[in-house]
């Protein structure tokens, strides 16, 4: 290993693993992307990858190559493809691939480790929040006014008891957009 400037850098694939184990996924990321270059089919190689990239907030990119991991037969892949999903509010989803990283590991007689059951817990919690969630469907917005101020209408529609309270509908990039369900004018 090569230190430059207070960051150690990893030469070889062994460097590169005990960086990623020691958690400096940064300093790993290179040498796992340049082995996986010239073998783009290898599980490992696309889990190292996907969850260096995971970790150095690159959660979009790591997707791939953990979809890519999991297809391979790596156990490990559907854990953080769970965590992707949970972070990205797929609840059922994060619960789906948990249920494969379980099955996976009963096949290598392996257990859960702590951060995997602490993400089922909060996973199950999830569901369970968004299962108790109240569904709401807005079946007439034709005679809707859209306007850019709170309006009394909307505060009574939504039965506020505070006079300057009225919810945005959709926050638009400068200001926020607010639906009026039974305009005057």
């Amino acid at each position: 290993m090569l230190a430059m400037a207070g960051n150690i850098v990893a030469v070889t694939l062994n460097e590169a693993k005990q960086l990623y184990l020691d958690g400096d996924y940064e300093s790993a990321l290179p040498v796992f992307k340049k082995a996986l270059a010239s073998k783009p089919r290898d599980g490992s190689l696309n889990q190292w990858v996907g969850v260096c990239l995971m970790r150095t907030g690159h959660a979009d990119e790591a997707e791939q190559y953990l979809k890519k991991a999991q297809s391979r037969g790596i156990a490990e892949a559907p854990r953080y493809l769970a965590e992707l999903a949970f972070n990205n509010y797929s609840f059922n989803e994060a619960g789906e691939y948990l249920e494969n990283y379980e099955k996976a590991l009963l096949k290598a007689k392996k257990t859960m480790s702590d951060e995997a059951a602490g993400l089922q817990r909060k996973i199950t919690l999830a569901k369970q929040m968004f299962d108790g969630v109240e569904k709401i469907t807005i079946t007439c917005l034709s005679t809707a006014k859209v306007s850019s101020k709170p309006t009394d209408s909307l505060r009574k529609a939504v039965r506020s008891t505070q006079p300057k309270y009225c919810p945005p509908v959709q926050n638009m990039p400068t200001k926020p957009l607010y639906i009026c369900l039974n305009p005057k004018n």
